[in-house]
């Protein structure tokens, strides 16, 4: 497995190569700049978990560039087909459906939750977060739009990242519901979870043997915001999910000042806290690593 940063893997399993979201471009102050899609020469499928821009910022070049076909929810692939993705090349989903990915590698997408972009949240692994329960939804989506337009509007985020955002189109702030999606290897499962929220009764369904987890802005769970700490999401989601190895994803600083990065110490710390025994891995862009050890 090879990381682009965010949450955007390329997933290789012998002659099969599984692309994991799809953004890999960013503004040039941000860690792990420079990476381009040129970088990806083949793809077989794009699995996308969710349609912000940091999801799919770059999936149209890559689509366009390998021929890979993209599963992503309807609202995404509306999106992609209206700026030119061929019909072929997008396979919606609603959830459970087993996508073959090959004849001994299969995919089943699960519904799971965004973040809760709207509330208070703390890179600071130490604070406690709590409140900002029973919020209706439109004022979480008035809090929302006023998130998305600090993003587009130059006097507020400055010219660079004003321009970085308008030119990842198609997107439009709304991502289209989320998915993760569990992959069965014939050397092992997967479990890619590409936002901080979670359905628990849910939780059984995604036990794998590797769990790529995303931690950013407040977690959500079964729609309310976390109450806690975010080490604490996190060891809750591993317990439920009894992978024997974690990657840990969307901690890194890919939009900066925006997004503080967060180190995997406090989730380590967090884990051996509650007894678990579990490889962390904190992946490096750029170099490929072993899921399976």
């Amino acid at each position: 497995m090879e990381w682009f940063g965010v949450t955007t893997f390329r997933l290789r399993l012998g002659k099969l190569t599984v692309m994991l979201d799809g953004y890999i471009e960013r503004i040039g102050r941000a860690s792990g700049s420079g990476q381009s899609v040129k970088d990806v020469a083949e793809a077989d499928w794009i699995l996308v978990g969710q349609g912000d821009f940091d999801h799919i910022g770059n999936v149209l070049s890559l689509a366009s560039r390998t021929g890979a076909t993209v599963v992503a929810n309807h609202h995404v692939l509306h999106q992609l087909r209206g700026a030119g993705l061929p019909d072929a090349q997008g396979l919606p989903i609603s959830g459970g459906e087993p996508i073959p990915l090959n004849p001994d590698v299969k995919a089943v997408p699960i519904p799971a939750l965004h973040s809760h972009v709207w509330a208070p949240h703390s890179a600071d692994p130490d604070k406690v977060l709590t409140g900002d329960l029973d919020i209706n939804v439109f004022e979480r989506r008035r809090r929302d739009a006023d998130v998305f337009k600090s993003l587009e509007d130059a006097a507020l985020c400055g010219p660079e990242i004003a321009r970085h955002v308008a030119g990842l189109k198609p997107h439009d702030f709304d991502h289209g519901g989320t998915f993760a999606f569990r992959i069965s290897t014939p050397v092992g499962s997967i479990i890619f979870k590409n936002s901080s929220g979670h359905w628990s009764g849910l939780l059984p369904s995604m036990r794998a043997d590797v769990a790529i987890l995303a931690i950013s802005q407040r977690a959500n769970v079964d729609g309310e915001p976390f109450q806690g700490a975010w080490p604490s999401f996190m060891a809750d989601e591993v317990k439920a999910i009894e992978p024997k190895t974690v990657v840990m994803c969307h901690h890194d600083d890919w939009l900066p000042p925006f997004t503080p990065a967060k180190s995997v110490e406090p989730l380590r710390l967090e884990l051996e806290r509650r007894g678990l025994s579990v490889r962390v891995i904190d992946p490096s862009r750029g170099q490929r690593f072993p899921l399976f050890a």
